[in-house]
């Protein structure tokens, strides 16, 4: 099967979603198929497995951005184009792209959902043109339904299937103001009748994009995330002995909850508990939110407990997920991959984790999970302290976990689900297509009958 995946690059951040469809488009890959990733609005950025047969960024996000605010430019040809698109500048960009914020964005978002109708149609348009001149696939896939605005003219271009998977939109859109916010809505709801199939990465997600995107839950389908689990693999051996370490792994943003993370530690001070270290790593997106937890720790007098190590690489994270007897990712918003928990979990540690988005099913599929209220840090700090109590179990716990995402959440298992899911939506498109040929058919037959009655003396 030959695949053509458009992945959204996230600017220069280490990006959940990115490093899913890498490891998606890989694991197809190694079956056998034939896959052609097409990055758009930036190059992805990925800490460790590289997605193969990656092309040059198409639908460039300086162009995108230009287009949007410059009506001019979505006349000229597409040669003037280039220069915006050329890796100096859009490397230049993704330094400031990765500081958008929903709230700000919601005109050209809707904009793009709109798709050949909207600011960006030469944008889209330069991209199925590209599309049209590689050997043809059969089928296409989204990255996120934000792309479904170009499902309908892919289908009527070229004739193939197209499905989109669902990576946290809907609080992306939730987070727009108005009147974006619910015009988003109306278009994502429009499109996504126009997608073969929707592509969910956990069982909550589908009852969740079932009603966001007011479609039939026939025509969603389970892929759950994978990682290459045995990089993870923690070194055999006693636990190093001093206070427990307890990582935070995300980033640097209200949203993510690092604050959570020392409002927990210290109520658990002030109530006498053992003393424990924080390590806290991820990409600085908010320098004044950090700054405010650091202050805020040292009020708590956690000075020498808490430590934010910057923006790791691959080899990094690995090392601190291996330190690390526990990984808290108190996130405030609804997490539907949990990426960094499935590491956290792989690496051999203790997730504390929302009772909420993916975390219920890795906490059934793994039993080393406890979960806490969302957005609760005394709920999180009684979190905590449970999951240190258990730490004279956790090398067998963890072990058993490490072996459970191994089996069900790995790489091999991703793309044997995506690939039913290809050869499902195959099947739907073709199906699809003889209905829509026979209503055709059906109303020429109606038209011929009664131009003939109407020519009847």
């Amino acid at each position: 099967m030959r695949v053509v995946h458009i992945a959204a690059g996230a600017g220069a951040m280490y990006c959940g979603a990115c490093k899913r469809d890498a490891g998606l488009a890989r694991g197809l890959a190694a079956m056998g198929h034939d896959i052609e990733v097409v990055p758009i609005y930036t190059p992805l950025r990925v800490d460790d497995i590289e997605p193969p047969n990656v092309g040059r960024v198409r639908m460039g996000g300086v162009n995108v951005y230009l287009q949007h605010r410059i009506p001019l430019l979505r006349y000229t040809p597409a040669l003037l184009d280039w220069f915006w698109d050329t890796p100096g500048v859009l490397a230049a960009a993704s330094r400031f792209a990765v500081r958008t914020r929903a709230a700000d964005v919601g005109a050209m978002v809707v904009q793009v959902l709109r798709g050949m109708r909207g600011t960006q149609r030469k944008a889209v348009n330069g991209l199925i043109a590209y599309l049209e001149t590689q050997p043809k696939p059969d089928v296409i896939s989204l990255t996120n339904t934000l792309l479904s605005g170009m499902a309908s003219e892919i289908h009527r271009r070229m004739d193939v299937p197209v499905v989109a998977s669902v990576q946290g939109e809907d609080g992306f859109v939730k987070q727009m103001r108005d009147p974006y916010r619910a015009r988003a809505i109306e278009v994502l709801r429009a499109n996504a009748k126009a997608l073969d199939l929707v592509l969910a990465p956990c069982e909550a997600y589908i009852d969740r994009m079932e009603s966001f995107l007011d479609v039939e839950r026939s025509r969603m389908a389970l892929v759950r995330p994978g990682i290459y689990a045995p990089a993870y693999r923690r070194p055999k051996g006693a636990r190093p002995e001093g206070a427990p370490i307890v990582g935070f792994l995300g980033a640097v943003t209200f949203v993510k909850g690092m604050d959570l993370v020392v409002e927990a530690a210290g109520r658990l001070r002030a109530k006498g508990a053992p003393p424990f270290r924080i390590l806290a790593a991820g990409s600085l997106l908010d320098k004044r939110y950090l700054k405010a937890v650091e202050r805020r720790a040292h009020k708590l007098q956690l000075d020498g407990a808490f430590q934010y190590c910057g923006e790791l690489d691959f080899a990094q994270k690995v090392r601190m997920l291996q330190t690390c007897d526990i990984v808290c990712l108190p996130s405030r918003a609804w997490e539907c991959r949990g990426m960094a928990g499935l590491e956290a979990l792989a690496a051999g540690c203790h997730l504390v984790a929302p009772n909420n988005g993916i975390f219920p099913e890795l906490a059934e599929a793994t039993g080393n999970v406890t979960t806490f209220k969302p957005d609760d840090y005394r709920s999180l700090s009684d979190a905590i302290r449970q999951a240190i109590k258990s730490l004279p179990d956790l090398g067998a716990r963890g072990a058993d976990a490490a072996d459970a995402v191994t089996q069900r959440y790995s790489i091999e298992a991703m793309a044997a689900d995506a690939q039913a899911a290809l050869i499902r939506a195959q099947e739907r498109y073709v199906v699809s297509r003889e209905a829509r040929e026979q209503r055709r058919a059906a109303a020429e037959a109606a038209r011929t009958e009664e131009g003939a009655a109407a020519d009847k003396p």
